[in-house]
């Protein structure tokens, strides 16, 4: 499929940049660019809703595969991000919650062969990479209040 018929599917891409805008990010002869889906999971099961973000990314590395670029394709389980969002006595639970989400990822890459990597947030958060990054991240976010606004629009008040 090429990348323009993908980014204009109707009900399945909203928005989107354009078609050279998302080429234009390519540099030749450097590592594979990551394309991403991150997401937190509940006690209510795994989402069938999920798959589609899944397929959707697999497609899109597919697409981009096809035009000649290396792509490294990754679903992040944010399972750091989930237990700050529970009690104390919930952890373990949430823990498992995780295992089975992952799980259910590899299940659906084993089953419709879309060469996605899965990685839990937990193994790479308290990575001197990862900290290193956030805090150039924060830095950047600091200089610019126009973007800080922008980021800070995204915290729900009970987080505030």
């Amino acid at each position: 499929m090429k990348l323009e018929q993908l980014l204009n599917t109707r009900g399945l891409v909203q928005q989107a940049p354009e078609p050279n805008e998302i080429r234009a990010r390519f540099k030749p002869n450097t590592e594979p660019v990551r394309i991403f889906y991150g997401e937190t999971y509940d006690d209510k099961g795994n989402s069938i809703d999920s798959m589609k973000y899944y397929l959707f990314l697999s497609e899109l590395a597919e697409t981009l595969r096809a035009e000649g670029e290396t792509v490294d394709p990754t679903i992040l389980v944010a399972d750091t991000a989930a237990l700050r969002n529970v009690s104390a006595r919930q952890q373990e639970y949430y823990a498992l919650l995780g295992d089975d989400r992952a799980n259910f990822i590899q299940k659906v890459n084993d089953t419709y062969n879309t060469g996605l990597k899965i990685v839990r947030m937990s193994e790479y958060i308290d990575s001197p990479e990862f900290i290193a990054e956030r805090s150039e991240i924060i830095r950047l976010s600091e200089a610019d209040p126009e973007l800080m606004g922008a980021v800070e629009r995204t915290v729900p008040v009970t987080k505030v």
